[in-house]
């Protein structure tokens, strides 16, 4: 097993226990922590601790209180970078650090309202018996975003009390195993729940998800994100994969007044392998937690959605080709790109992750539909990614998170085409007369990426994002948020393993 895959699946499991208030012992969070006492772990302002004994006193502490409490908040996470310990010096055997998007719920202003909490997850991992066990973990948050209120139909949150499950404590799946189940789940939502009937083992079968989360418009599918699933094996030919989804769905609540509906579930699929292909066998969904309906404002930006999403033009058919490292490369170059959009250094991620002699690189960024042009060539990108750059200030940070991960490689191994959906949050500064608040404009968006292999280098050829479903602006007030801006106000946005580097 690549230990790429072991940190991903134990990261996986560590958010899945948070959420579900397995912290304390050996079959949620404690379990995943590593048997010696020279652990060091934080979580803001809740929790920090220096060694194992006290970490899990601690835990046991906040699993009490939130069991008195209930769900409160969900926590999702985006697609994670990863290094291992011959890439930085470090103690540990490899690092992951994610972005997540935490929603809690918020009743100090007397109306139940949500609050999106933007933090950071980073982990250092030991390699044992081949599974990762986490060493130390910084789970912090970066900024708060204004509350929304739970209105118009719905009047609270209806969310579900702890216990969906455990962790299905079987044995860890192979690279290639955990690898293809990611990618048959992610292709459910990667083909918007349409021409799915390939992925399940009955010939007709969608197994219900259609009918659950369908809006039943051809014109306004169902959008779904995902993070990285849980997966174990069963048997040799049989696994069990626990994948989180945030749905996006558009409603009519009156004539003329549309609205976008987001809620988070667990879908648990039971899989099988079948003629040497992964199959869905049968899938349960679980209902967790629902957000404030937010406005929908067709025509207010350019989103695909606008028009039409079908057909859908840019996905690419399957190949049955797997390389497992060269999955993490590729996911660590993209993220490369989003911290490089926090932190002014686009043109830095051309010159190490675009220019090459052998090619003509592109780039396309599809804000203004058809019009959008297509930069072609060094001169005309490096031209845009100054001008984005010339807008960065220092401490206003735009937030691209990227989900929903489908890589898919040529036979030889050379080139690769990846597909991610973008939950975006760009800074647009302060509106005119407004000394408070900072707009955020948010969409879900969709990535698709060409990559070549060169040397023993991964290249991106062509880069492709394009907006797919637009939402009202999210408010930002920098006098009342929480987080590391706070203390560290106009500086740049924190690198990758920040926490964790010594």
């Amino acid at each position: 097993m690549s230990f790429y895959t072991a940190m991903e699946n134990a990261m996986a499991r560590m958010v899945f226990c948070l959420n579900e208030n397995l912290l304390a012992k050996n079959d949620g969070l404690a379990g995943l922590i590593d048997g010696k006492d020279n652990i060091k772990a934080s979580v803001d302002d809740v929790l920090w601790a220096d060694n194992r004994s006290d970490l899990i006193c601690q835990l046991n502490d906040i699993e009490r209180k939130r069991a008195e409490e209930g769900r409160k908040f969900f926590m999702f996470a985006m697609s994670p970078s990863f290094a291992l310990k011959e890439e930085y010096e470090m103690e540990n055997d490899g690092w992951s650090s994610c972005d997540i998007y935490c929603y809690e719920n918020d009743e100090t202003s007397g109306i139940l309202s949500c609050r999106l909490r933007i933090m950071k997850l980073e982990i250092a991992f030991i390699h044992h018996d081949g599974q990762a066990l986490i060493r130390e973990f910084h789970l912090y948050t970066i900024q708060t975003m204004k509350a929304w209120p739970y209105v118009l139909k719905q009047t609270q949150n209806e969310s579900v009390p702890f216990g969906i499950g455990k962790i299905p404590n079987f044995a860890e799946p192979s690279s290639e195993v955990y690898l293809r189940a990611e990618k048959t789940v992610n292709l459910l939502w990667d083909r918007l729940l349409r021409n799915i009937e390939d992925l399940f083992e009955k010939k007709d079968g969608d197994d219900g998800l259609k009918n659950i989360f369908d809006s039943g418009n051809s014109k306004r599918p169902v959008l779904g994100l995902t993070s990285s699933p849980l997966v174990s094996v069963r048997t040799d030919t049989t696994i069990d994969v626990v994948s989180p989804v945030q749905i996006f769905n558009l409603c009519t609540e009156a004539p003329n007044v549309q609205t976008v509906r987001r809620a988070f579930y667990y879908i648990k699929y039971h899989m099988a392998l079948i003629d040497q292909v992964w199959k869905i066998e049968d899938s349960k969904v679980f209902y967790l937690f629902a957000l404030p309906d937010i406005a929908y404002i067709p025509g207010k930006r350019y989103d695909k959605i606008s028009y039409d999403l079908i057909p859908w033009t840019l996905y690419y058919a399957d190949t049955p080709y797997m390389y497992m490292d060269d999955v993490y490369a590729i996911e660590n170059i993209l993220n490369t790109w989003l911290y490089g959009g926090r932190r002014a250094q686009l043109l830095n991620f051309y010159e190490n992750h675009m220019k090459n002699d052998s090619f003509i690189p592109e780039m396309t960024m599809k804000s203004f539909g058809e019009k959008s042009p297509v930069h072609k060539g060094e001169a005309a990108i490096l031209k845009k990614l100054s001008d984005l750059e010339s807008h960065y200030i220092p401490g206003m940070f735009s937030f691209h998170m990227a989900t929903t991960p489908v890589i898919i490689f040529s036979k030889d191994g050379k080139s690769a085409r990846g597909t991610w959906f973008d939950h975006s949050a760009t800074n647009l500064g302060r509106k005119k007369g407004d000394h408070g608040n900072i707009s955020y404009m948010v969409f879900v968006g969709r990535y698709m990426h060409e990559f070549k292999k060169i040397g023993n280098k991964w290249y991106m050829t062509r880069f492709f994002g394009e907006p797919l479903l637009g939402m009202d602006d999210w408010e930002y007030d920098p006098m009342n948020t929480d987080g590391w801006v706070v203390s560290h106000q106009e500086r740049d946005y924190p690198q990758p393993f920040a926490s964790l580097e010594k």
